[in-house]
């Protein structure tokens, strides 16, 4: 036979090689499907990062008008505390703004003229918690499941803190 050498191993050496080769090319395609899926659930994150501060931002900034311009007497800022999120009650300048999460869709809700507008998707709370005497944390968390389902879950939270007017 012309695959044997003297001593009549060079199918068994072959053999081992095409196994060495394959278990090698399986390691190396598992590593790349692995940087792959990663780099998707960077991208998530960065996208939830960029709706967390723009939520954060369009809160504090009525925050921070809380009482100015109001030609009541009521008060700038009251807080519903809920058992899983708050609701945020925001008044100035004869405005009322109301921030709340809505359970039903996870989706953080702004009212304001009557008309409810949606601010971020994935919200799963929102809390208003006094620190110091004009300061405030509002702390926001998002859930993102992405687009691999339910065990891909990723909860973060996001909080900022705001001077206020004395209103709480």
């Amino acid at each position: 036979m012309a695959l044997r050498n003297r001593n009549g191993n060079i199918m068994v050496k072959l053999l081992i090689s095409l196994i060495s080769v394959s278990v090698i090319s399986t390691a190396l395609l598992n590593l790349q499907q692995s940087a792959v899926d990663n780099q998707g659930s960077g991208e998530i994150s960065a996208i939830t990062s960029v709706r967390a501060k723009s939520a954060l931002d369009e809160i504090c900034y009525h925050l921070k008008l809380a009482g100015y311009g109001n030609t009541t007497t009521q008060i700038g800022v009251e807080v519903a505390r809920g058992e899983r999120s708050d609701t945020l009650v925001v008044r100035h300048n004869d405005l009322e703004i109301v921030f709340f999460v809505d359970d039903a869709s996870g989706q953080l809700c702004e009212i304001s003229n009557g008309t409810i507008k949606k601010v971020a998707d994935g919200a799963e709370s929102l809390r208003l918690v006094r620190s110091q005497n004009d300061l405030a944390d509002v702390h926001l968390t998002l859930v993102d499941t992405g687009e691999r389902g339910p065990s891909s879950i990723v909860s973060r939270s996001y909080s900022t803190t705001v001077r206020l007017k004395d209103q709480l």
